[in-house]
Order: C-alpha cells, then sequence, then structure tokens
C-alpha cells in the first residue's frame, strides 16, 4: 500500500513540474511590454478602479444627471468654476464638513 501511494505522488509530482514549465514556456513567449507602456496601463487600471474621474473630471449635464465630460478627463476644475466664500469659523480642522460644486470638481473644507 504505501508504494501504490509513493506512485501516486511522483505521478502528481510530475503533473504539477509538467504544467509549470508549459505556463512558464508560454509566458517566455510572449513579447513583454516595455516599461513606459506597463506603466500606463497600470496608471489607467488605478484611475479607473480608484474612481478619479469622479471628482477631477468636468462634468456635462445629461437627462440621468452629471457625467464626466470624456474631451476633459482628468484636467480639474474649469478655471470660472468657483464656489462661495466661506464663512469664518463654519470649516475648521475641529469642525466636520466641506463646501463642493455642482460638478464635484471644486471642494472648499478645513484642510484650507
Amino acid at each position: 500500500m504505501p508504494t501504490r501511494r509513493i506512485k501516486l505522488l511522483l505521478v502528481a509530482i510530475a503533473l504539477v513540474a509538467t504544467t509549470y514549465l508549459a505556463l512558464g514556456a508560454q509566458m517566455t513567449d510572449k513579447p513583454k511590454e516595455d516599461l513606459q507602456a506597463q506603466l500606463a496601463k497600470r496608471g489607467k487600471y488605478l484611475v479607473f478602479l480608484g474612481g478619479c474621474n469622479d471628482c477631477h473630471s468636468p462634468k456635462v449635464f445629461t437627462a440621468q444627471g452629471p457625467i464626466p465630460d470624456t474631451t476633459k478627463l482628468l484636467s480639474g476644475a474649469p478655471a470660472d468654476n468657483n464656489i462661495p466664500a466661506v464663512p469664518t469659523g463654519v470649516l475648521a480642522p475641529d469642525k466636520w464638513g466641506f463646501l463642493g460644486s455642482n460638478d464635484m470638481t471644486t471642494w472648499a473644507g478645513p484642510w484650507e
């Protein structure tokens, strides 16, 4: 009985090793992207995952509400986009809250 287990173990090890070698050969056959392309691809992924366009892109107002303006992605607040002056003492490091513009690109809070 122990010899049968040893044979099964050796067969399993051989299958794992063969699979590992086959996958490794496939990975080395693919041309590698240059570093800049890899970094750009990773950055695009992180921007999408983090929802950066939600606050850092001007909006276009549609019937479904505001959506990021795809012609100005990540360009920040429009230069003419101002929020009203914040009354003294309303926002401070010891107070919670913030003010923002309707398109979510301009903000005022206790960090100012």
